[in-house]
């Protein structure tokens, strides 16, 4: 799916999402190794609406060209991703989930990623994981989805499940391999340090009267 990927990593919902320099900067060159990423089957070019002063135009156009080809992944990828810079997660979820549904199971990694950053950016975490665990079964090395569900399984306090799949991103990528190690070295020193806590908090005291 050309460009959709590198245009969504670029706008804010992605960097309020994983909050590194580091993991921003690699999305952001992820364009020119990716630029010809097909996830799950879906291509096509989408036809560029006129130019337009307001992003209510580029809407409209874009809603009229999925009313005459419904079918078409790339069109609701892109209508989300406009939607997604307005903060309007909730049209995203609402647009998203009959296309998820409609579309044959091969076609549908671009809309379920989408749909999983509107359902995160919203305050879903668990159907987001799930949208993107769903995603990363279709294509294993779909980084930039698999630093989403690590901030989603962090965001549920599944602290190892987050380093774990970190973890799985330093093995895939050298370029962000030190920055995903000690990002998962930190979750599980949070995650020892609440056991230690809470062992601590709830040990019987000795000698009591």
């Amino acid at each position: 799916l050309p460009n959709s990927l590198f245009s969504l990593a670029q706008n804010s919902v992605v960097r309020r999402l994983l909050g590194s320099t580091q993991a921003r900067q690699w999305l952001v060159g992820a364009h020119t190794r990716r630029a010809e990423h097909s996830l799950g089957g879906a291509r096509g070019t989408v036809s560029q609406p006129p130019v337009a002063t307001q992003p209510q135009a580029e809407e409209r156009a874009l809603r009229d060209q999925l009313a005459a080809s419904p079918e078409r992944v790339e069109l609701h990828v892109e209508l989300s991703k406009l939607l997604l810079k307005q903060k309007r997660a909730d049209d995203v979820v609402e647009m998203l989930w009959p296309a998820v549904q409609r579309a044959p199971k091969e076609a549908s990694g671009p809309l379920r990623f989408q749909l999983a950053l509107a359902l995160a950016l919203r305050g879903d975490h668990e159907a987001a994981a799930a949208l993107l665990l769903q995603v990363l079964e279709m294509e294993p090395g779909f980084v930039e989805a698999a630093l989403c569900l690590a901030n989603c399984q962090q965001a549920q306090g599944k602290l190892e499940a987050a380093a774990a799949t970190l973890e799985a991103v330093a093995g895939q990528r050298s370029e962000l391999a030190g920055w995903a190690r000690a990002q998962a070295a930190s979750l599980r020193a949070q995650q020892q340090s609440g056991a230690s806590r809470s062992i601590q908090d709830d040990s019987p005291g000795v000698g009591g009267s």
